[in-house]
């Protein structure tokens, strides 16, 4: 994240050692305690005869030997790519100090070295690497009597590790480490590779006596503050507490907020018990913090640590402006009518205003707004530099936007930068110039041939170069081969292949080609000295017995290989080994170990990558009895149900809990149920930790049925889980379904019609009746009257009243289990028989007198017609004097009487009104199927074809179907004399 780099470097570059640039490849001589740190003045006064000058990158410190006494001053390395190391000769370097005596703030640093290393002692830390500082190597040297840690890689980007293999901790079982909880040397942080160890002292490097036990010591290693710094806004703590002493402690850890004046306005404790080098994560959040503007401060503190952070609140400000620069990444087009477009900007640097939440903001360029918006540069590409200035939103959304200025833009940067190339040559051994031709292609302009030692050229950055080197040269009579090329850039690469490419995307770009003295052939010889095991990881220890070093800078190619029971498992990767070098290591991969026990064979370099002057003694065997494995152990604890008291025919759902008793975690698993030993329903499961239990239940809903019951749980039931004990897995509950009590049924009565006239027929109809948990038998009514029916079993009675008067009529209802339900009731209203207001027929209307239609008569006349063929128009004369009707349907209908006629005969109308008072003729046209003689009216016929016969009529019929007003249809019976 480069802005952060920015801000961190505007604070570290202060304490420089007041370094000033040299030529390459010097060695600057160290005499004194002041040639370690800065003067007083701010200058270096370095003594000897590079006096009045500092390291640059590929220099080295050579420090005489002696003891330099810091006190409570601090070494700071800044400059990159140097080495630090103990002049040859007798006696030894020691530095001494009591805070912190050494800390590096840039990479490709180099600490001591075989044969001379550098002891560091007696400080409160050591060795502090800081930030996102790669590639530090610490080697060879002693690292002894550091009251708080030898190395400190606490603040080191998560990412990164530093090398501090192969050195003296001041004791043989190494440095104090959670991941080495035997070790009695000086301890050591996370991202510290240590091993392996050298288990006695070198160069007469001092001991240290074992630390005492029990000592807890918890420091806050990790602390940062966010959230909405404004009236109303919330401030969330994450932090990092780690127990940096020798024994397990429980403390109280307090979080609290203070205003303007150091009152206490929020405040919130945690206790916490933490393992040797353990460590917690905490998360702390305070909502509606901040009642006012102002200065507030958040303090983190434990018995032995504290921190703090100072934030400014503002008033309810929510944008400021911003300028900035940085690298577009990538362009979204808003998705639908309104939404915002933005670019997404990578921040490098900030000319002006507030520092950003975050390292890449969105640059809003539009959004659906009234407000006016600033310029955008239609030339951006992906990967462009740009500049930006624009509001910027320090709240929720933390994003820059054009908006609201006409001033505001987002503009592409032309870069016309150039990069220098400097190339060498040098020796490894002496780091003495070589004189050696070094092929450039493509040659700065105005530059041709072949370039030599310490030659520099300009090219426009982000040119690709290529370098070829010969591979090998003369020197004094002496052959030099070719070991590698080295760029002292970014990249910090090595490259071990004569020719090379390289981007030129810095200011400057160091290439050097790398010669050694061709000697004798000597060889290496790996063997495996023991293999052994710890639990469930597998140890060897291998050593090079060979006369050469076993040395490569392909780490994937040197690799040892375990075979168990004759398959290959695993494969590691062992650091490069000097003549007599022996190295302890491990196989990342577990041991799933086959009882009782399993043959173990480890391979040195097991792909040939050397050659070894003894190729057949790589191998080696032990017999491993397999160790006692710590396994999860699942019982089911607890089986119940819902509901509990179960009844037949109860849906049922079973629940139960499940336990991890065992001493390890266990992986996802599934829960079966059994019912009367039959399986039911799975239920699945996620990991369960060691001594946590879990509550579940099976979907399935089980109808209960009588009797008696058992019910079973088994947990993993597929064996899935590998544990201690296989046989406790099951759970058993009994119970008995009782007999559920029968339920009465409903009675439910409705009448049609409800009110009505003497002599009228009341329907009453108890269909809705039910019964619950069976069904209704029979149906006894009671007409409110004194009358009433026996048992029936048809659900629908009529009914004629003959006094006026209102009654209630109810129905009682019995069901298959002889319950009997006396039910509803309705209220009916019977009516004394109406006056007729209009003169004429009276009509009934599905049994009931209707007191405005009438019908005068009705009259026919005969149509002749052919054979087969009767037409008939029958006139009708309705004289409607009481309401107007809607006549819908007419029907005629009768028998002729005469052999072979048999069919009846009908026609529907189109419907039409009729209005009060009016005369209106219906005619009716009937047609015959067979050969038919009169009309089903039965009056007589005045007029026949010849050859028909007279005839008689059975009594005829016409049906009208009228309607009034909005009541539904109603059908009339009439015959000629008038309607019924």
């Amino acid at each position: 994240m480069r802005f952060k780099s920015i801000i961190i470097l505007s604070f570290i570059l202060i304490p420089l050692l007041g370094f000033i640039f040299v030529a390459q490849g010097r060695e600057i001589r160290v005499t004194t305690v002041d040639d370690l740190i800065r003067g007083a003045a701010g200058q270096s006064i370095l003594s000897g005869p590079d006096a009045g000058v500092t390291p640059a990158s590929g220099d080295a410190l050579i420090i005489a030997q002696g003891t330099y006494y810091l006190g409570s001053r601090t070494v700071r390395i800044t400059v990159p790519n140097i080495a630090i190391r103990s002049t040859d000769g007798p006696g030894k370097t020691i530095i001494r100090g009591s805070s912190l005596i050494m800390e590096i703030l840039a990479g490709g640093i180099t600490i001591g070295g075989f044969p001379k290393g550098i002891t560091i002692a007696d400080g409160d830390i050591g060795i502090k690497i800081s930030g996102g500082v790669p590639n530090v190597r610490i080697e060879g040297s002693c690292i002894v009597s550091n009251s708080r840690f030898g190395v400190d890689a606490n603040t080191l980007s998560p990412e990164l590790i530093v090398d501090a293999s192969n050195n003296w901790w001041g004791l043989p079982s190494g440095p104090f480490h959670q991941h080495n909880p035997n070790g009695k040397g000086n301890a050591v942080t996370d991202r510290v590779v240590f091993t392996p160890w050298i288990n006695e002292p070198i160069d007469d490097c001092p001991s240290s006596s074992e630390p005492p036990n029990g000592e807890p010591f918890f420091s806050i290693v990790e602390f940062s503050v966010s959230g909405t710094f404004e009236v109303g806004g919330s401030v969330s703590v994450l932090a990092v507490v780690q127990n940096q002493g020798t024994g397990v402690g429980t403390q109280t850890i307090h979080c609290l907020i203070r205003d303007m004046t150091g009152t206490v306005i929020r405040s919130e404790s945690r206790t916490s018990t933490i393992p040797t080098a353990g460590s917690e994560r905490l998360s702390l959040t305070f909502f509606d913090a901040f009642s006012s503007p102002g200065t507030y401060t958040i303090e983190l503190s434990t018995e032995d640590d504290s921190k703090s952070a100072t934030i400014t609140v503002a008033g309810g400000e929510q944008y400021q402006e911003i300028k900035f620069t940085g690298k577009a990444l990538r362009y979204q087009q808003g998705t639908m009518p309104g939404a915002p477009s933005y670019w997404a900007v990578d921040v490098d640097q900030v000319i002006s205003g507030p520092r950003p939440c975050s390292d890449s903001l969105p640059v809003i360029t539009y959004q659906a707004t009234s407000e006016v918006w600033g310029y955008v540069d239609p030339n951006i590409q992906a990967g462009d530099k740009v500049e930006v200035y624009g509001r910027y939103e320090a709240g929720v959304e933390c994003a820059v936007r054009l908006e609201g200025s006409t001033s505001y833009y987002i503009k592409r940067i032309e870069e016309t930068r150039k990069t220098k190339l400097y190339l060498y040559a040098q020796d490894v051994d002496t780091l003495a110039a070589m004189n050696v031709d070094i092929q450039v292609n493509p040659l700065p302009s105005g530059t041709s041939g072949m370039v030599t030692t310490h030659w520099e050229g300009e090219y426009t950055r982000g040119t690709s170069v290529t370098l070829t080197a010969p591979a090998s040269v003369t020197k004094d009579g002496k052959t030099y081969s070719f070991v590698k090329w080295s760029t002292h850039n970014h990249a910090q690469r090595d490259f071990s292949e004569r020719t090379i490419t390289v981007t030129l995307d810095t200011d400057i770009l160091d290439a050097t080609a790398w010669y050694k003295p061709k000697a004798e052939e000597k060889k290496p010889d790996l063997i495996i000295e023991d293999i052994w095991n710890e639990g469930t990881k597998i140890y060897y220890r291998i050593k090079n017995i060979g006369d050469g070093p076993a040395e490569t800078t392909c780490i994937s190619c040197f690799y040892s290989t375990v075979y168990i029971d004759g398959q290959e498992r695993s494969r590691d990767f062992p650091p490069n080994l000097a003549p007599g070098a022996s190295s302890t290591q491990s196989f990342s991969n577990e041991w799933l170990c086959s009882d009782p026990s399993d043959v173990i064979k480890v391979v040195a370099d097991a792909g040939n990558h050397f050659a070894e002057s003894n190729e057949n003694n790589n191998a080696r065997e032990e017999t491993l009895s397999c160790p006692t494995k710590r396994l999860p152990d699942l019982v089911v604890e607890d089986i119940w149900w819902e509901p509990s008291e179960v009844k037949v025919g109860d849906k049922v759902t079973f629940h139960y809990r499940v336990k991890n008793q065992g001493e390890a975690n266990a992986e996802a698993f599934g829960n079966k149920l059994f019912i009367d030993g039959d399986e039911i329903d799975i239920s699945a499961r996620g990991p369960l930790a060691t001594g946590s239990s879990r509550e579940g239940f099976f979907t399935y809903q089980w109808e209960a049925a009588a009797g008696d019951h058992e019910i079973r749980v088994e947990a993993d039931w597929e064996n899935s889980v590998r544990e201690s004990n296989e046989q406790n897995n099951m759970h058993i509950e009994t119970f008995k379904a009782g007999e559920k009590e029968k339920q009465s049924p409903v009675a439910r009565l409705s009448a049609h019609p409800t009110t009505v006239y003497v002599g009228d027929k009341v329907t009453l109809d108890a269909s809705a009746s039910y019964d619950p948990d069976g069904h209704i038998d029979r149906y006894s009514f009671s007409f409110g009257d004194g009358n009433l029916t026996d048992w029936l079993s048809s659900p629908v009675y009529e009914y004629t009243y003959s006094v006026p008067g209102s009654y209630h009529a109810s129905v009682m209802v019995a069901d298959n289990d002889d319950l009997v339900d006396m039910g509803d009731s309705v209220v009916i209203t019977v009516e004394a028989t109406p006056p007729r207001p209009c003169e004429g027929v009276r009509v009934l209307f599905d049994g009931m007198p209707r007191r405005d239609f009438y019908i005068n008569k009705i009259i026919a006349e005969p149509i002749i017609g052919g054979f087969g063929v009767d037409k008939v128009r029958v006139d009708a004369r309705v004289n409607p004097q009481c309401g107007e009707i809607l006549v819908i349907e007419a029907i005629a209908s009768g028998l002729v009487g005469i052999k072979a006629i048999r069919q009846a005969a009908y026609v529907i109308l189109q419907p039409f009104f009729v209005n009060v008072g009016t005369d209106y003729d219906v005619e009716i046209d009937m047609e015959y199927q067979f050969w038919a003689f009169g009309l089903a009216v039965g009056l007589p016929i005045s007029s026949l074809s010849a050859w028909l016969q007279p005839h008689t009529l059975s009594p005829p019929e016409l049906r009208l179907v009228a309607g009034f007003g909005e009541e539904p249809p109603h059908r009339l019976l009439c015959d000629w004399e008038g309607c019924m």
